[in-house]
């Protein structure tokens, strides 16, 4: 949804620019000129500052080079071992040598399916020395999606370790341990000569959900890659030490700062395990503070406000850099109740993996609006661009809401195997120097503020972040279609609170469909944030006078439900509280919950404050009730216990 508030300046600035349309001619094939004072200011903000850095030295030649500067300094540790950085270079070197021997180089795509521990990160670097590109894959994802992935990347190996390699669905491509490759001397023979490798060359393929029904890879080159990180060691490290943690599924690129930045300054990578919930990722930081700097989502920066201790919140890092997501004032308030003396900076990064990571920041500071619904996502980072144009690819003024447009070092090289999307997606930059500058078009809204900030706005069409996920609902829909009996589907994104959307699947079935076997379908096409926590059957799909899908038409999730067992629970004082907690609503009594942990958790700690109930103690609670009605019970049955049985926990404390 697209914010339509307005400030006084920004009414004029709109104003302004219907005069100017009234009397503009027929539009030039060139670019407009702005020429008023407001609109040079435009001009100054899209740029980012210059930086020299050498971007043609690829990623896996710069954390050599630190590894020959700091070679008995910690590179990564997880809870069964810890290398040093002269431990990660000649593992890497070994992987490399071995895929060369392989015929592994320039032009290959190599996935890894591996735990989320010190081997990945030796699989990842090997593989860049080798001069191919990494695949990085959900070892809990589907295997039908997979594949799909495997076969789409044109992959002929997979990397992995004792558990996932032999696991690795079968195709046209073999599969190897890690720690074989790794491990012992290089083969026998000539010094093995690795292949040189430059900024254009890929890095990795990260794979995101697709609009045609499948996901779509991004081809990154080291080029921009590189670029981003040399901001994130400048910006977000400095003089920090304590390097940084990777807690967030490695097949999403919002954990590329998290993973490299500390290397590339010399500092550890701690990995956390993938199987680790909230609360034992929490543990796992506080434990291993302070770090240099955390990059994180909303969600799990609002989830560590419930669960550290204020003392633990302030001794985390002392950088906060929140990305993947609409970052809210909502959010940030609940951050500094429980850290009030704003130690950690907080940074908010905005940027998709089609331009390298990250692309814009803004750093927040007192002067921030706390009455607005979302923090500023700021201004370009180092030797990158960002354009507001209308839907001529025209600039508009401040305050005009327009789709934003990234240009710059960060730009990639595009989608495998998608020229045309390519094409669509990827233009030529007609505000650039070099003629053969290309911007990307994110389909995302934004508007430039009096200060040369960017203000989010949302999206274009009906892409959807979920918890720090990009989802194409046109991919869920086409899993919900797959099913022999679904004729029709629609997937759209429900919730009171950006916190708590959800997305919603309805379909047209020819026969009634049981909601776990309709769950088990889709679990085998799309990870589980994709899973749609609403299943709704209904009639028909609703359409606008224009034949178009009636989005507003469909019924809210709780509406399209009876009231069945339980309904009773739901209406009374502690019901109440749950369902206006949760957007839920009480005729939804006898419907089935989401089972995913982002929800599950989500759900608990907005129970916990609404409540006062420690987190572990809600989280139970939702975790032990499959429907509403059962979830008012056992919530009712914990606010008695708690708060008659025994004594409030101090503040700050986690029980």
């Amino acid at each position: 949804m697209v914010s339509t508030r307005l400030s006084p300046a920004q009414m004029r600035a709109l104003g302004e620019v219907h005069q100017t349309a009234v009397a503009l001619p027929p539009r030039s094939a060139e670019p407009r000129v702005l020429t008023r004072p407001h609109e040079n200011l435009t001009m100054a903000a899209w740029q980012g500052p210059q930086r020299g850095w050498d971007l043609q030295t690829p990623l896996h030649r710069l954390v050599q080079e630190q590894s020959r500067r700091t070679p008995g300094h910690v590179a990564v540790q997880d809870p069964d071992q810890q290398l040093t950085f002269r431990d990660l270079d000649e593992r890497a070197a070994r992987v490399a040598a071995r895929l060369v021997r392989l015929d592994i180089g320039p032009g290959a795509i190599v996935a890894v399916r591996a735990r989320r521990n010190a081997d990945l990160l030796v699989a990842f670097v090997g593989v860049m020395k080798a001069g191919a590109a990494y695949l990085p894959l959900d070892p809990l994802a589907p295997e039908s999606r997979t594949v799909h992935m495997l076969h789409d990347a044109k992959v002929t190996l997979v990397l992995g370790d004792a558990t996932y390699a032999a696991s690795t669905p079968g195709g046209p491509w073999s599969a190897l341990e890690i720690r074989d490759l790794a491990s012992g001397d290089p083969d026998p023979g000539a010094p093995m000569e690795l292949p040189e490798v430059t900024g254009d060359d890929l890095a990795y393929v990260i794979y995101t959900s697709g609009s045609t029904g499948l996901p779509k890879g991004v081809e990154v080159p080291h080029r921009g890659l590189v670029n981003y990180l040399h901001w994130c060691v400048e910006q977000y490290i400095g003089e920090h030490t304590g390097g940084g943690a990777v807690f967030s599924s490695v097949a999403y690129d919002m954990v590329v700062p998290n993973l490299y930045a500390p290397l590339l300054a010399g500092q550890r990578v701690l990995m956390i395990p993938e199987r680790a919930d909230l609360f034992q990722i929490t543990e796992a930081l506080a434990e291993n503070a302070p770090f240099a700097f955390l990059k994180l989502t909303p969600g799990q920066l609002d989830a560590l406000a419930e669960l550290l201790t204020a003392e633990q919140a302030k001794e985390l890092t002392g950088m906060l850099v929140v990305g993947a997501d609409a970052f809210t004032t909502r959010t940030l308030a609940h951050w500094r109740d429980r850290e009030p003396t704003r130690h950690a900076r907080i940074l908010n990064e905005y940027g998709p993996t089609e331009a390298s990571v990250g692309n814009s920041v803004h750093t927040i500071d007192d002067t921030v609006d706390l009455g607005v619904e979302l923090v500023p996502i700021g201004r370009p980072i180092a030797n990158t661009t960002m354009y507001v144009l209308d839907e001529d690819q025209q600039p508009v003024p401040v305050g005009v809401p327009g789709e934003l447009y990234i240009g710059g070092a960060c730009v990639v090289r595009g989608y495998s195997g998608c020229p045309e999307l390519t094409a669509d997606r990827f233009l030529a930059d007609p505000f650039a120097a070099d003629p053969a500058a290309r911007m990307y078009r994110t389909g995302d809204v934004g508007r430039w503020q009096p200060g040369g900030s960017i203000e989010f706005l949302g999206r274009r069409d009906q892409q959807v972040k979920i918890r720090g996920y990009r989802v194409e609902p046109a991919e869920v829909e086409a899993a919900l279609t797959s099913h022999p009996q679904v004729t029709e589907a629609v997937v759209t994104a429900v919730g009171s609170r950006r916190e708590l959307l959800a997305l919603a699947g309805y379909y047209v079935a020819t026969t009634p469909i049981d909601s776990g076997q309709m769950r088990q379908h889709l679990a085998t096409r799309l990870p589980g944030h994709l899973v749609p926590t609403h299943l709704i059957a209904i009639p028909a799909v609703p359409l606008n006078a224009n034949g178009k899908v009636d989005r507003s038409a469909l019924p809210a999730p709780g509406n399209a439900r009876h009231h069945g067992t339980g309904h009773a629970a739901v209406d009374n004082a502690i019901g109440r509280q749950v369902t206006d907690a949760l957007g839920l609503k009480p005729a939804a009594a006898a419907s089935e919950l989401p089972n995913t942990l982002a929800w599950t958790t989500g759900a608990a700690l907005v129970l916990a404050r609404t409540l006062s109930l420690p987190p572990r103690v809600a989280l139970t609670a939702v975790d032990r009730s499959p429907s509403l009605g059962e979830l008012c019970v056992h919530t009712a049955e914990a606010h008695q216990l708690h708060h008659t049985a025994a004594p409030t926990a101090p503040e700050g404390e986690v029980n």
